[in-house]
């Protein structure tokens, strides 16, 4: 007899078969779907790590700017001018300062003078209102030439008019024509420059220059006249000019602008 153990359909021992086909399926979908889940939330991880905005750091505001101020009006001449005939009734009641006061342009006038004293210039052609009547005359001593005192004298009425006036209080006024006499020089004189400037530069030169005690020997030059002595010869016209006052003069004068120049504040 075979040793093989046939099981009837009616025993009640369990059967020993593989599993199912459809059992197998399903498992391998299941771990297909998590697969797929798994790379997916991997790609989403990943796409939102690259696509997360860095933090914007901006530059702070710039200052606001600031605004230059506004330019203050131009200042009138006509203004100055008017001003500076009262300073100068206010300082002196002599009609010969009133009179060259009142000459036109007398503003522009006297800052060129100015400015052509700095520059060692003769300013006898922009105050030709205090030119003298009469002309340089000479004295003839045996054979020598020297400067007549008559051609000093017609520059006595400026020393006297100047001695009418404080010049103390001169300066002090002088301070209420500074933004006038400002513009006037604007004109003519190099930009950014002050008045003020200019007016020490002259009176520099109007100190500095010598006032000789003794009658001023000439020599002939050309078709004029010279000054024997070298370091008279030498000065630059403004100061020439200075001396042809004569003595007395050019030293009342120098004194005065002296003591104007220091009562300057």
């Amino acid at each position: 007899m075979s040793d093989e153990v046939f099981l009837n359909e009616g025993d009640d021992a369990t059967q020993m078969a593989p599993p199912p086909r459809k059992r197998l399926g399903g498992i391998l979908l299941a771990v297909a779907l998590l697969a797929v889940a798994g790379v997916g939330v991997w790609l989403w991880l990943r796409s939102r790590a690259v696509e997360t905005p860095q933090p914007v750091v901006t530059a702070p505001p710039p200052p606001p700017a600031v605004e230059a101020p506004p330019e203050p009006p131009p200042v009138s001449l006509a203004e100055g001018e008017a001003l500076l005939r009262k300073l100068g009734a206010d300082l002196s009641s002599v009609k010969e300062l009133a009179g060259w006061l009142s000459q036109q342009d007398i503003l522009r006038r006297l800052v060129a003078a100015v400015n052509l004293t700095a520059d060692g210039k003769s300013p006898a052609a922009v105050l030709s209102f205090l030119k003298p009547r009469h002309g340089f005359e000479v004295v003839h001593k045996k054979k020598h030439v020297f400067i007549s005192p008559r051609s000093g004298s017609g520059y006595t009425v400026v020393t006297r008019v100047l001695g009418t006036v404080d010049p103390a209080a001169a300066a002090k006024a002088y301070v209420q024509i500074r933004p006038f006499a400002d513009a006037a020089y604007a004109e003519i004189g190099p930009k950014g420059k002050k008045f003020d400037a200019r007016l020490g530069e002259a009176l520099a030169a109007v100190a500095a220059t010598p006032i000789p005690q003794a009658p001023t020997e000439l020599v002939t030059q050309g078709l004029g006249w010279a000054y024997k002595d070298a370091s008279l010869e030498k000065l630059t016209p403004a100061q020439k000019l200075l001396l042809r006052t004569g003595f007395s003069n050019a030293k009342a004068i120098k004194e005065w602008l002296a003591k104007f120049q220091q009562g300057i504040p």
